[in-house]
């Protein structure tokens, strides 16, 4: 009787252990779910001094679409290194203050120009107010190095 009691209480922590695992991934497949997600990157080749100067040096507009809880960034005249392969964007939400990191990659060239870079950020929750900061960053392979362009608060 008592080896029946030891294996009915070990199936049942078996049990019991099973439904909390499943419910605990559950759980963190939810909140990764909310996470600020980046989305419609977009940036031109390096503009003419023509087409950049519709827009005054590194204007930002940033604004937030309540129907699908979306941040919107337009990044007009980025000065950014002439010999960048790539422009990532790395947003991070800690309580009320978003940071945007747009980080340029490449080899350093002795130029710079300008260009366009658009992107969108989704999952943001509405009725909140956000301190939005962004920041420029340049990275090699030795180091990065950010400035500060954008920190503003908006409402969603």
């Amino acid at each position: 009787m008592n080896k029946l009691f030891s294996l009915k209480f070990l199936l049942l922590l078996l049990a019991a252990a099973g439904v909390l695992s499943i419910s605990s991934c559950e759980k963190g497949e939810e909140s990764n779910s909310e996470k600020p997600i980046v989305s419609n990157t977009m940036k031109t080749e390096c503009l003419s001094s023509v087409i950049s100067s519709h827009f005054s040096p590194d204007s930002i507009i940033v604004y937030y679409n309540n129907s699908n809880r979306t941040i919107h960034v337009e990044h007009y005249n980025h000065v950014i290194n002439c010999g960048h392969d790539s422009i990532d964007i790395n947003v991070v939400s800690t309580n009320d203050t978003i940071w945007i990191k747009e980080i340029d990659f490449g080899e350093e060239a002795n130029c710079t120009c300008s260009l366009n870079n658009l992107y969108q950020i989704n999952n943001i929750e509405k009725g909140q107010q956000y301190t939005i900061i962004i920041e420029n960053c340049s990275r090699n392979s030795l180091h990065e190095n950010c400035n500060i362009v954008y920190n503003q608060i908006l409402n969603s």
